[in-house]
């Protein structure tokens, strides 16, 4: 008994340090822009070249020198795996959330349904892997984010303009991350990957290397520039509950009941964990959505994080014997 409290406490503590890792990078954009070192144009500037030229140079680095169809013959179902567990946050956030009327009630479903897939998850398997592993959840990672992209960008923007007279932007789905990897995925079908020079890869390479970093460092100054009024405690406490307890509770039953293990289990737990999507702070910015909810929510689901994320996955390496 004693030693399995010391094992789970010592897996615990590695799984912290790896959040704190990716909390830390991102306080460094909070205090600038709350230092006004950093003001909200520089940051949207600064996210436009995350999104335009790091964050695609990092997919195409990943896919280009550790992907092949014939190591990851069903990618596919990384896109898939992304719709199914929206799809069950969603549902549940419906189920749970019939309190909620009118606009606020699409909100909560928003804030359950769409989580921060890319760059927290990114960052964290940077902290606790090396070598193959780590690659392999990178692009396991950049597959899933397909999904991401053209759900949070359709049924996700739908949730957060119902009931409000703006035409969607449909252009915004087809941004250049999915862009490229499409892209890079096809050159990798007619074999360019073994014609590209160094001279061409290395830069590519040593910019995608900046992407993470950048990522929550955008993500942290996007937090400090939020409008938080006055949190509405109890709704605000059903989001926290909903998306951050019960439903990786519900995906670590799902792995246990489907028996799912190594990477893949690493990943959905991961993803269960992580707090609402930022993008849907972008979403309201973009189509000047005035409500303050979705803001507040992304803000306080980030900050629950820092204890869900390291007790999920200390939870998750226990089952399978991983640390």
């Amino acid at each position: 008994m004693y030693n399995a409290c010391t094992m789970f406490f010592e897996t615990l503590q590695i799984t912290f340090s790896a959040t704190m890792q990716v909390l830390l990078l991102g306080a460094c954009g909070y205090f600038a822009v709350k230092g006004k070192m950093l003001d909200n144009r520089g940051l949207d500037q600064l996210t436009a070249v995350l999104v335009n030229i790091l964050l695609p140079c990092f997919a195409f680095t990943q896919l280009m020198q550790h992907f092949s169809f014939q190591e990851f013959p069903y990618w596919w179902k990384l896109p898939l795996l992304y719709a199914g567990m929206a799809l069950a946050a969603l549902a549940l956030a419906y189920v749970i959330g019939f309190g909620f009327k009118g606009h606020r009630k699409n909100e909560f479903l928003a804030l359950v349904g769409f989580q921060n897939c890319g760059n927290i998850p990114l960052v964290v398997v940077a902290a606790l892997f090396t070598g193959q592993p780590a690659h392999t959840l990178y692009i396991y990672i950049v597959l899933y984010i397909i999904g991401a992209n053209l759900l949070i960008w359709s049924l996700g923007v739908g949730l957060l303009l119902q009931g409000q007279k703006i035409k969607m932007d449909w252009k915004k789905i087809f941004n250049p991350p999915l862009v490229t990897t499409v892209l890079t995925m096809t050159l990798i079908g007619f074999g360019a990957q073994h014609y590209l020079p160094q001279v061409v890869i290395k830069p590519v390479e040593m910019l995608g290397n900046c992407a993470l970093t950048f990522a929550m460092f955008t993500v942290g100054g996007g937090l400090a520039s939020l409008r938080l009024r006055h949190i509405a405690i109890g709704p605000m406490a059903m989001v926290i509950v909903t998306k951050m307890i019960i439903f990786p509770l519900l995906a670590l039953g799902a792995i246990v009941a489907f028996k799912v293990s190594g990477l893949i289990g690493f990943l959905i737990i991961l993803e269960a964990a992580v707090p609402s999507a930022v993008t849907l702070s972008l979403i309201k910015r973009y189509y000047n959505i005035e409500e303050d909810f979705v803001s507040e929510g992304v803000f306080i689901t980030h900050l629950a994080s820092i204890v869900t994320i390291p007790i999920f996955l200390t939870i998750y390496m226990k089952m399978t014997g991983q640390f």
